[in-house]
């Protein structure tokens, strides 16, 4: 399953998407085919699941859970 994370770089959101990437693989490394970290700008954090949006900061105004997002990235990958 592939894995896109879109995130702005003139925010410095980089550490924000490095360990949330890190934590990916570790859990779902057997699963996940493909983990690409897009750069982008204004204010964006998204992660994308088999071309499906499951997380959106510019919908939501606020980052993510971390725990949050593994959670639903591992109800995707199961079913």
């Amino acid at each position: 399953m592939k894995i896109r994370l879109r995130y702005c770089s003139n925010c410095n959101y980089e550490p924000k998407v490095v360990s949330l990437a890190a934590k990916l693989l570790v859990q779902y490394k057997r699963q996940i085919s493909g983990l690409e970290l897009e750069p982008s700008i204004g204010g964006c954090f998204e992660l994308t699941v088999a071309d499906e949006l499951i997380y959106s900061k510019l919908e939501t105004g606020i980052f993510p859970e971390e725990d949050e997002i593994l959670k639903q990235v591992g109800e995707r990958i199961h079913n």
